[in-house]
């Protein structure tokens, strides 16, 4: 059937007047539009890196709009050849016009880590994030460019021997030109590499070739025998009979501390946890990532921040295959687009998200679904337990989809996946609605674990995975490469909840624990592999007590 209606356009077409071309015409113009089309945001960014008001400044930024042109001339004259020129051409149409619009419109950079997290983005993320404006931009620098070049440009054929010496002889003259543009202005290039080296991520298609690339190698890379860390773990055994510990983490999603009054925000969104007594805000906490295909293995991992690496930690055990190993009962419960293989050994459960119809529609549910279950399954439990719910969270860019109608507490809210067509108070309506949820969610969380304090000793740790842009600086959504994310991608919420029991238990002064909340500037993600294992007790030389938020206020 494709095939047929192949051949009727080819038949439609060859009665038009088709454009005919050399090689190299074809190579100059796709190397021309690329250059102009698909690489407005790298270019909006250098203006702001420079103060345009000066010649230097203006000859650095016309040379890279030729520098950018001769890089690509030279790549595609590599490999638009004969016959996947045309294909190639289509594929990198559509990509590039996919990429420019998100790195223009919300300012996302593409690296690894990005396609990382395109690529396990569930279906109906992926649905949230479409909208008219993507669909129109990409018809327009994708779509119908596409139909173009495949139906109205044909380009004549020469002999092997002319094509190969003009395309030498074409690659030869960008080299020089690019080294003419070097040596003329090379302090200018070196500062500004030197200062905004993660702008070059925005340039198409060269970021995304390269992160495809990266993100191929490591995936060979990651072809390795798994490692076993901890392996000397033990539980340590109580002298005197107590109760068991039950300790239920709450993995966030998008939330961003900057939004939880319970760190200043004039708005109230945390009405239920400023109520709770035992309940320690720790308000200078940073994440290791800010994607989630990052964030999420690295919270579990013992590798810091610094030092992380997907490849390898997702290659090793982490702090629940561990725990596991002793006895502890594990369990991981999920409402997002999955657990990016920390979840991989120990038993998991994706909420049904069919029913109750009350909380689940249209493949979303509320988070507050992730505890429907639970109470049975505790009452079954009679040793150390751990609980991971994985929540939704505040994931955009439906942000109104994320709370419940009677949680609409500030309005008028978003209610587009079209964030940018929005009003700024209006976006942050329907975020700060979000967080009014993650508010209800945590409490009903911590009720919960009240209701089993007479059998468990009893705790919640909350942390988000990463927080958000609300189109501060020209940012939304996340993702942002690490060293130029905004703090509002990285610095998150973290709240922990202790029952009486377990801070009796573990011997933890409350005042130190209050004060260390409030001003430790160094709490951050890569302290909770060594707390989960301080909390239970586990001995291991994988266990770091500096790191464990609650060994330093430890009572003798």
């Amino acid at each position: 059937m494709l095939t047929t209606l192949y051949k009727k356009l080819q038949s439609v077409t060859s009665k038009l007047n088709i454009i005919q071309c050399n090689s190299l015409s074809f190579i100059w113009v796709s190397a021309l539009v690329f250059t102009a089309c698909f690489n407005i945001a790298f270019f909006a960014k250098v203006i702001d890196a420079l103060s345009m008001n000066n010649k230097d400044d203006y000859l650095l930024f016309g040379s890279f709009i030729i520098f950018i042109f001769c890089v690509l001339n030279i790549l595609f004259t590599l490999f638009f050849v004969k016959p996947i020129r045309k294909p190639l051409l289509v594929i990198l149409l559509c990509c590039s016009a996919l990429g420019s619009y998100f790195s223009l419109f919300y300012g996302i950079y593409i690296d690894n880590d990005m396609l990382v997290n395109i690529f396990q983005t569930n279906t109906y993320e992926a649905i949230t994030l479409l909208n008219g404006k993507l669909v129109l931009w990409f018809i327009i620098f994708g779509l119908l460019p596409s139909l173009f070049v495949i139906f109205f440009i044909k380009v004549k054929k020469i002999s092997f021997l002319k094509s190969a010496t003009l395309r030498t002889v074409n690659i030869l003259i960008s080299v020089a030109i690019l080294g003419a543009l070097y040596f003329s202005l090379p302090g200018e290039y070196s500062f500004f590499l030197k200062t905004n080296k993660s702008t070059l991520k925005l340039i198409s298609p060269t970021n995304y070739i390269y992160a495809l690339g990266d993100m191929v190698n490591k995936h060979y890379k990651s072809e390795v025998p798994f490692t076993h860390i901890g392996e000397d773990a033990k539980r340590k055994i109580a002298t005197n009979p107590q109760k068991k510990k039950l300790i239920i983490i709450v993995v966030g999603e998008t939330s961003r501390a900057q939004n939880f009054s319970l760190n200043g925000y004039e708005r109230e969104t945390n009405p239920l946890l400023s109520k709770q007594s035992n309940l320690f805000n720790f308000e200078h906490a940073s994440s290791c990532g800010t994607a989630t295909a990052i964030s999420v293995p690295c919270m579990f991992s013992n590798m810091p921040r610094k030092s992380f690496d997907r490849t390898l930690a997702i290659n090793e055990d982490n702090v629940l295959d561990i725990i596991a190993r002793t006895g502890v009962n594990v369990y991981w419960k999920d409402n997002d687009s999955n657990c990016k293989e920390v979840c991989n050994r120990v038993p998991t459960l994706e909420i049904n998200k069919t029913e109750p119809a009350e909380l689940c529609k249209g493949g979303l549910c509320y988070d507050i679904q992730l505890l429907n279950g639970l109470d049975q399954y505790i009452n079954e439990r009679t040793d150390d337990t751990v609980i991971v719910i994985h929540t939704n969270g505040s994931h955009g860019p439906a942000y109104h989809e994320r709370y419940q109608k009677d949680q609409e507490k500030f309005t008028p809210a978003c209610k587009s996946t079209e964030i940018d067509s929005c009003s700024q108070q209006e976006l942050v309506n329907a975020y700060d609605n979000t967080i009014v949820n993650v508010d209800f969610v945590l409490n009903s969380t911590i009720e919960l674990l009240k209701k089993h304090s007479d059998q468990f000793s009893t705790a919640m740790l909350y942390m988000s995975d990463h927080g958000e842009s609300l189109g501060e600086d020209g940012f939304y959504l996340h993702g942002a490469p690490y060293r130029i994310a905004p703090k509002q991608q990285t610095h998150i919420p973290m709240i922990f909840w202790l029952s009486d029991s377990f801070m009796n238990n573990h011997r933890i002064n409350k005042t130190c624990l209050a004060d260390k909340a409030k001003n430790d500037q160094n709490v951050s993600h890569d302290n909770l592999f060594h707390t989960v294992l301080g909390a239970l007790d586990v001995s291991t030389k994988e266990y770091d007590p500096s790191l464990d938020i609650f060994k330093s206020c430890e009572y003798e």
